[in-house]
């Protein structure tokens, strides 16, 4: 009795050696946290700040006048265009991106498809990917631009788009923005696609063969359940990067006006045809008056409604798997 009394004190009063090597896992870690806190932590908060103030141009002095910025900014049909636009094109792109990328990966992952060169075809679907934002803008602006632009040049010879500009309309501005979008990010979800398919164990497939299931009941049934966590991230990445989108639509197409190239593409009643709320923000920011507050009061309008739209398609999309 006494040497188990005796072993049970010894095991209380035992303290865990410090690992000595703990310390530099801390300094390796120290110069992320810094260029954190400078490039990301410190700018967010004092955005948030400037959102609550009258800041206009390079004042340093910060006078907090409430949410007047915001309620500004609601009254803005402006607003409501380039939020209107940045949700419309990046539906437009997503849908068929999502669509052609399940189908491609299928046929990519299928053994029983026999395609020559299904190695190529990959490297070729995600070329545009490694291609910047804002050369491809500018490649597609000077292939659509009318009278000069080369597809429009061929697209007019043959009786198409005759006494029409493609990027002077509201609507074929925003298709052929939809359009652009979808060429250059459709090899990048099509690549993930791929490797969420090739994850699924073979042996289930075989299981479904032996007790005749369909191929599209295969498909609906084993595949895109497995591989609803990449969907799931697919959705919420790309829709996180249509909201900031900024560089296609600031350079794909510049309206031209009397004070020089405006952009986000034609002009309509409350707006312009392509403007994105990014374009936005750096509109009121850098053009013009200089308006810091109403710029930094939409970013934070951005940042909410990214983070709130992508907590829901998540809670949605998770809610349905436990059903």
């Amino acid at each position: 009795m006494e040497k188990i009394s005796q072993n049970y004190n010894n095991s209380a009063t035992y303290k865990k050696p410090k690992n000595k090597y703990a310390k530099y896992a801390y300094i390796f870690l120290a110069p992320m946290f810094i260029i954190y806190a400078i490039f990301f932590l410190y700018p967010l908060v004092y955005t948030f700040l400037i959102s609550f103030s009258d800041m206009q141009g390079f004042q340093t002095d910060l006078n907090l006048i409430g949410g007047n910025n915001y309620a500004w900014l609601l009254n803005q049909p402006r607003f409501y265009q380039a939020l209107w636009n940045t949700v419309i094109m990046w539906i437009y792109s997503f849908v068929f991106q999502l669509s052609f990328a399940l189908l491609f990966a299928y046929i990519f992952t299928n053994n029983r498809i026999q395609i020559k060169g299904k190695n190529i075809y990959k490297v070729i679907y995600y070329l545009p990917k490694i291609i910047t934002t804002a050369s491809v803008a500018v490649l597609f602006n000077m292939l659509w631009t009318s009278p000069s632009g080369t597809l429009y040049k061929m697209f007019n010879a043959i009786g198409l788009f005759k006494d029409y500009a493609p990027l002077q309309n509201a609507t074929s501005a925003q298709i052929l923005y939809s359009s652009v979008a979808f060429w250059q990010w459709f090899g990048s979800i099509l690549i993930l696609l791929i490797a969420g398919m090739l994850s699924v164990s073979p042996s289930l497939y075989e299981a479904a063969d032996l007790d005749g299931a369909s191929k599209i009941r295969t498909f609906f049934q084993i595949t895109l359940p497995l591989i609803r966590p990449i969907i799931v991230y697919v959705i919420i990445t790309s829709l996180i990067g249509g909201l900031q989108s900024f560089e296609l639509s600031y350079l794909f197409n510049p309206f031209p006006a009397a004070t020089g190239y405006i952009p986000g593409g034609p002009p309509t009643s409350t707006g312009y045809a392509t403007e994105t709320i990014a374009v936005y923000i750096y509109t009121l920011a850098f053009q013009g008056g200089n308006y810091y507050n109403f710029a930094s009061a939409l970013s934070m309008i951005l940042l909410a409604i990214s983070v709130i739209v992508s907590m829901v398609v998540y809670r949605n999309i998770r809610d349905r798997e436990t059903a």
